[in-house]
């Protein structure tokens, strides 16, 4: 007996009650649908294929310990450091390994599960901090609670599993500030900042600032009681801060060089500067303050209607809590500037995910309304009713713009409920009776449950937004790697177990076949990854890849044949029945179930050698296909590592002339004016013959200025409402209800005998995937030596507005006319004799002095050894490991240690030493005094 009603009494036991049951509506909806918790996008594409080959990284060190960790993976993109690429996702997230204990065929059901226990410790998290903070039972069981379910995780994080550690550890960071400040257990601090700094540095980043600024409010609130020294409270913040830092070390430096050698920051993406949103974004932020839609720029809130009820009696004891006061002014007006979004992301673009603290907050105002009940006025309940009235009238605002997708009613309607509770109780003066406070809690913890379960619906369900449908179906995640290509991959490992590249032609899907070879083990080009090689994603924007992007850098490289050569893209994967034209030297081996199989016959070695040294700032100064034409000519280097020995390479590129007669779109000197969404601008080939080749065109310096929305919304006015209301109405709804992007973001396609490729430019706003282009450079595909039929590109630009540019040009590249080139790299080529994860050995006759050029993306992590004696390497041709070498006979060694790695290790190692120094000596004088 006395065990249940320690079970009856505990916090924990109450919110895990509670938890259990909220979570078991939320994932009924998934069952009934039969869906996972894998969302279709990032989460199968990037977060269960890492957790998939992350896992086999492990199992295989379990089962073999004595090989050691994997510091390189090949099949990770065109290969990566696995530190520095998981480290983002994985490898700090203590709850991954968990995977560890089920079978990796039970992966599906294991990751939805990883994501309830996450949410699950959310509140755990919580319910330290209310206890630490000295919050009454029932309130820390309602703010627990409406953390755990809060409006970031349940209408976002659970898309991107890791989103949800930073509300873990948040709170967690919050009650090590609270023992600094009371001077016990002050280790405490530095490894809550070593595991946000594990877990994952993106947002410790974020963490990191909130917690700044928490730590100092708190101070001057706890000085106003207790006066202590502001000297000694910092410098113990940061003595325990900086240690943490080093205890961090071994995962904290090889990530800072991912990072800070990565496609998101070594490439000149321009970062949009604007003082405001749009008034949309305000707009949206009255809307998904109490409801769920949609969240521009990641301003997460869909707070409970009980934050807002509660709202007026936080307010009124602000002097008693003004740190939460202080925070939530200065984060409420942080919400409202572009300048906050870009530098809460680091710098990198616009993005609001530190709204995450909403949900704490939200939880804390829960609590302390809840604990100061008793104090309610008739002013706090006014209050109340006025914020009911102002989403009252955008709830009739939203009655006359049914495309509003918020559904607010339930939650005023809520609101209203609980009003009258607090007006019952308030009139029976019942909140000083034991027995009807805790009724009161009954009441006030059924409304906020009812709150949550209504919106995670709304969201979810088919008869709300439809959420659900993102979601990948039951027994589908490890089918939708293992049938991508019906097998045709396997089939080449079994046909050929020397090292190659493996590609995918441009007919092949790449939203269902993206990191692909992380699953099916190949060596792929590919990746869709956060963190991506700055040197390689540098080279695919240098040679204007169409299909570039900062997560996906390549791609299949527009399937352009010499980059697939240089590459070594020995074979491809298409549809089957559809013609790839990839070249002269691309050979159809086999059909596999819908794919075909090609095999690559110029494909070079894994190491060749270049004679010809060209200054890198040549190469830069050439177009894109004229770089692409170089790389069978010279290594591009710089003059610091190896002195040019050409100052020009042969151009066998042919300019085909053309009309564009026909056009739809006009076109004015340097500008195309589309009136119209996919007005077309028609490029009639001239030339009476068409030379063999890859036929190209080119874009240069492409700029869009789109037509303002003001005008469009004008114009569509005119054409559906007949009176002046009623457009002036149209005006109004249209005004409001139109995105938050800048709308200059746009696709040009390109078609040539059935070939469609298109060119995406994403919107200056779009948070992580916005980058530049000066040239828009589409390969048409490579075809044979014909007469001029009244062949036609047609390019179709799908949005209005003013296009310029510097020229258009259509190119022909004669491939057949590199052969040469190609054998002569081919002769002077390395023979591998082994290669693992980290190591590679061969041997090179080289006939020739000059550079070799290893199919590595280049990173300091390489070592390189020739004939035992190790030798300096440098990036060629923007991307790859090279290296000087002279002619003859050599061996080849090449070692790869993740960058920093060892100095991180001895940073730990130190931090650790440290902190168990300065925590004995802690003891010792606590000891001391109390002696």
């Amino acid at each position: 007996m006395k065990i249940l009603e320690r079970i009856k009494k505990s916090t924990v036991c109450i919110y895990t009650g509670l938890f259990l049951i909220l979570i078991s509506l939320f994932l009924a909806l998934f069952f009934i649908r039969n869906k996972t918790l894998i969302w279709n996008y990032d989460g199968i594409n990037q977060h269960f294929s890492i957790l998939y080959n992350y896992n086999e990284v492990i199992r295989n060190f379990i089962s073999n310990p004595s090989e050691g960790l994997p510091q390189w993976s090949w099949s990770i993109g065109y290969g990566s450091d696995l530190l520095g690429t998981y480290a983002y996702y994985v490898l700090g997230d203590l709850f991954d390994y968990i995977s560890l204990l089920f079978p990796l065929d039970k992966l599906e059901i294991v990751y939805s599960l990883l994501i309830v226990i996450r949410l699950y410790v959310v509140g755990l998290a919580f319910i330290l901090y209310a206890k630490k903070m000295n919050f009454s039972k029932n309130a820390t069981i309602l703010g627990s609670i409406s953390y755990a379910f809060s409006g970031f995780v349940m209408m976002s994080a659970i898309k991107h599993p890791y989103f949800i550690n930073p509300l873990i550890i948040l709170p967690l960071a919050f009650v090590c500030i609270e023992n600094v400040l009371q001077n016990r257990k002050k280790y405490l601090f530095s490894i809550i900042v070593a595991i946000a700094i594990i877990s994952n540095f993106y947002f410790f980043y974020m963490i990191a600032i909130i917690s700044v600024l928490y730590a100092l409010l708190r101070y001057f609130e706890v000085n106003k009681v207790q006066k202590m020294k502001f000297g000694k409270y910092f410098i113990n913040l940061v003595i325990y801060f900086l240690i943490g830092i080093l205890i961090a070390g071994i995962v904290l430096l090889p990530t800072l060089y991912s990072i800070f050698t990565s496609s998101r920051i070594s490439g000149d993406t321009a970062k949009p500067s604007m003082l405001l949103y749009s008034s949309q974004y305000y707009f949206n932020l009255i809307y998904s303050s109490i409801s769920s839609g949609s969240y521009p720029m990641w301003s997460i809130l869909t707070l409970p209607i009980l934050t807002f009820m509660f709202l007026p009696i936080f307010l009124r004891n602000r002097k008693k809590y003004s740190t939460y006061f202080y925070m939530l002014i200065i984060f409420f007006v942080m919400l409202f500037f572009p300048i906050v979004g870009l530098a809460m992301n680091g710098f990198a673009s616009i993005s609001n995910r530190w709204t995450l603290i909403f949900a704490f907050m939200s939880s804390v105002i829960i609590c302390i309304g809840f604990d100061n009940i008793k104090k309610v006025s008739k002013k706090d309940i006014l209050w109340m009713f006025g914020m009911l009235v102002f989403w009252g009238v955008f709830a009739f605002i939203k009655i006359g713009m049914p495309d509003i997708s918020y559904n607010i009613f339930p939650s005023i309607f809520l609101g209203a409920l609980i009003i009258g509770v607090i007006l019952y109780n308030f009139k029976l003066d019942d909140f000083n009776d034991e027995k009807n406070n805790k009724k009161f809690f009954i009441v006030i913890l059924v409304l906020l449950s009812v709150n949550i379960a209504f919106n995670n619906y709304y969201r979810y369900s088919p008869y709300g937004d439809n959420y659900i449908g993102q979601f990948v179906n039951r027994n589908k995640a490890l089918d939708y790697y293992r049938n991508a290509f019906d097998g045709a991959e396997q089939n080449i490992k079994n046909m050929d177990s020397s090292f190659y590249r493996i590609a995918k032609t441009d007919n092949v899907s790449r939203g269902t076949t993206r990191n692909n070879s992380l699953v099916l083990n190949y060596n792929g080009i590919d990746s869709f990854l956060s963190i991506n090689n700055g040197y390689l994603s540098e080279f695919s924007r240098a040679l204007n890849n169409r299909s570039f992007t900062p997560n996906s850098p390549i791609i299949n490289f527009d399937n352009r044949i010499i980059v697939s050569d240089i590459m070594g893209v020995k074979y491809y994967i298409g549809k089957k029945g559809k013609d790839s034209n990839l070249g002269p030297y691309v050979k159809k081996i086999e059909n596999v179930g819908d794919y075909s199989i090609y095999k690559n016959e110029n494909a070079l070695p894994f190491g060749y050698v270049y004679k010809d040294i060209l200054d890198i700032n040549k190469f830069d100064k050439l177009n894109g296909l004229e770089k692409e034409q170089s790389l069978v000519y010279a290594a591009s280097v710089s003059n610091d590592d190896v002195k040019s020995n050409v100052n020009t390479i042969p151009n066998k590129i042919k300019n085909i002339k053309f009309n564009t007669e026909n056009s739809t779109a006009k076109i004015l000197d340097d500008k195309i004016i589309v009136t119209k969404p996919n007005q077309k601008v028609i490029l009639n080939i001239t030339d009476e013959t068409i030379p063999e080749g890859s036929l190209y065109v080119d874009i240069s310096n492409l700029k869009f200025n789109p037509v303002s929305r003001k005008e469009v919304i004008n114009k569509k006015a005119k054409k559906v409402s007949k009176t002046k209301i009623d457009r002036e109405i149209y005006k109004i709804k249209n005004s409001i209800l139109t995105g938050v992007d800048k709308g200059d973001g746009y696709k040009l396609t390109a078609s040539y005998k059935g070939v469609n490729k298109s060119f995406n430019q994403t919107d200056s706003l779009n948070a992580s995937e916005y980058f530049t282009m000066d040239s828009t450079l589409i390969n048409l595909g490579y075809y044979k030596k014909e007469s001029n039929n009244g062949q036609k590109i047609t390019l179709i630009f799908n949005k209005p507005g003013k296009y310029t540019f510097d020229s258009i040009n259509i190119f022909n590249l004669p491939i057949k006319e590199y052969s040469n080139e190609i054998n002569d790299l081919k002769d002077n080529s390395m023979k591998l004799d082994s290669i693992s994860n980290d190591k590679v050995t061969g041997t090179i006759d080289s006939k020739v002095n000059g550079v070799i050029t290893f199919q590595i993306p280049y990173s300091k992590g390489w070592t390189l050894k020739i004939d035992g004696k190790e030798t300096k390497t440098f990036p060629v041709n923007k991307a790859f490991l090279g290296a000087n070498l002279n002619k003859g006979k050599h061996s080849i060694e090449l070692t790869y240690k993740t960058p920093f790695l060892r100095i991180g290790m001895v940073c730990s190692f130190v931090g650790i030493i440290l902190l168990i120094v300065i925590s004995i000596l802690n003891k010792k004088k606590f000891d001391k005094k109390i002696e």
